[in-house]
């Protein structure tokens, strides 16, 4: 790319200047001076790492206030952005700005030496950390947290979560009321029969087969429209009231919608 092509011409043009630069650097020597430039690389290197990590930790504290931040950033990727550094164009232009005179045409103190050093800054961030970035992410090998787990298994473990916690919920507050209140009663054991099921089908999910859980599927939604054809005959009858027909109706239609969901879900390419 442009971009590409105007920094090697601009850091083919440092190259030229650099003899320059190295023999005006006055009464500091050239070791001295790669020294200095050695020491400032580290103290970014380090800065950066800590900024990086100071960021990660803030992230975290803010997700108590604030519910997109990840409450769990981890080290691995604090690391890899701190280490991903660079410094290049821009650290040039600055020490470039600085004016090679001051006041009463005296040159700017040292001024050669920070472009040297800016140069040591240039090369080690470049060179080194560049070269050994690769490296360090196959060492320290991230993986996305939030796309290791897939959809359909991420919607069993919510509803499974949910089923829990409202079972917890009874038990606690209404403890009293759940076996004695016949309708209460009758919510527990759903939500029970719900927790049973999506246990099941997490355990469908990472031991069995798919022709295995196709089959299960196939049966559960006749077992469904067996059970819809009994309450309509119920109806016909009018044995009950139509009301509560109607309601478990609806019960069967939802659970007719929660098994083609899935076996939708399941047939969709990934």
């Amino acid at each position: 790319s442009i971009v590409f092509v105007m920094n090697g011409l601009i850091f083919m043009l440092i190259g030229l200047q650099l003899p320059i630069i190295t023999q005006q650097l006055g009464d500091i020597g050239l070791t001295t001076a790669i020294k200095y430039g050695l020491l400032i690389s580290l103290a970014l290197i380090v800065t950066r790492l800590l900024c990086a990590f100071g960021a990660a930790l803030f992230t975290r504290i803010a997700s108590r206030f604030i519910t997109v931040a990840d409450p769990n950033p981890g080290w691995k990727s604090p690391l890899i952005a701190g280490w991903a550094g660079m410094r290049g164009v821009v650290s040039l232009a600055a020490a470039l700005s600085i004016p090679v005179v001051i006041q009463g045409d005296q040159p700017f103190p040292y001024r050669n030496l920070i472009l040297f050093m800016t140069f040591i800054v240039i090369l080690v961030t470049l060179v080194f950390q560049g070269l050994t970035l690769p490296w360090l992410i196959r060492r320290v090998n991230p993986t996305d947290r939030f796309n290791s787990i897939p959809e359909q298994q991420q919607e069993i473990i919510i509803q499974k979560k949910i089923a829990q916690y409202s079972l917890q919920f009874l038990e606690e507050k209404y403890d009293g009321k759940v076996f004695s209140n016949e309708h209460v009663n009758n919510l527990y054991a759903r939500l029970k029969l719900d927790l049973d099921f999506f246990n099941q089908e997490m355990e469908e999910i990472t031991n069995v087969e798919e022709s295995t859980l196709m089959d299960y599927q196939r049966m559960y939604l006749d077992l469904l429209d067996r059970q819809r054809k009994l309450l309509h005959e119920m109806n016909g009858r009018m044995e009950f009231e139509e009301e509560l027909i109607r309601k478990y109706l609806s019960l069967i239609d939802f659970e007719e919608y929660k098994v083609r969901e899935k076996m939708f879900l399941e047939e969709s390419p990934v």
